[in-house]
């Protein structure tokens, strides 16, 4: 970790911590905000979800055609319902575009 990643990380404990997150659910809230941006990334390049199915699916490059693949987002998506159901009074919201932030709680950004 990089002293500016410390340096962020200490700001977002400090605005969570009066919320009633503990260290280890900030930690937690960094590693599924990455996820959904790396979720994201991959929905804008090479994986879809096939709406008949509900699954995710990725292009294989050597035969063009789509084979089913883990679902990361709704993985993810659980585990943030999880730990918010923990913490009723709080909201999160997602941001889908990858060219930002991936996840806010009560409108402060988790990076």
């Amino acid at each position: 970790m990089t002293i500016k990643q410390h340096r962020q990380r200490v700001d977002l404990e400090k605005k969570l911590f009066p919320l009633g997150f503990s260290v280890a659910e900030v930690a937690e809230l960094v590693l599924l905000a990455k996820r959904f941006h790396t979720w994201d990334e991959r929905l804008c390049e090479d994986t879809q979800i096939n709406e008949a199915t509900g699954k995710a699916e990725r292009r294989c490059p050597l035969t063009y055609t789509f084979c089913t693949c883990i679902n990361n987002g709704a993985r993810a998506q659980a585990r943030l319902d999880d730990l918010l159901s923990r913490h009723p009074d709080t909201v999160a919201r997602r941001q889908t575009d990858p060219r930002g932030c991936s996840l806010y709680i009560n409108e402060i950004a988790v990076f």
